[in-house]
């Protein structure tokens, strides 16, 4: 029992911290033809809204990486989970079944991968 509680006290620890260093219970890993993603969720398993998802992206071509604090995307109607949303100054990234979408805001955004 003790050592249950110990890993409960850790796990809601390094899920509730603010560095791009996580050590979540989700991680999700995806693949395109130009960049490999890892998803990481710090949500609470049934919860709708969260705010405490990261993204880790690479580009294929020169190994570049991104670090994203983002949310889920939800169909409120429906109770379901649509997927994940991360902003990068005027760059909004779309991680939707299993595909990557990336938008530039030019007035609106458009979608440029």
């Amino acid at each position: 029992m003790k050592v249950l509680m110990i890993l409960m006290i850790f796990l809601s620890f390094t899920c509730s911290a603010e560095e791009l260093t996580h050590d979540c219970l989700y991680t999700n890993n995806y693949e395109s033809a130009r960049y490999t993603i890892k998803i990481v969720s710090c949500c609470k398993e049934g919860e709708l809204d969260c705010d405490n998802v990261y993204y880790e992206g690479t580009k294929k071509k020169d190994k570049s990486f991104i670090q994203l604090k983002g949310k889920t995307i939800n169909d409120y109607l429906s109770h379901r989970f649509l997927g994940y949303q991360f902003q990068n100054n005027d760059y909004l990234y779309i991680v939707q079944d299993n595909s990557l979408t990336i938008y530039k805001k030019i007035n609106y955004y458009k979608k440029i991968y």
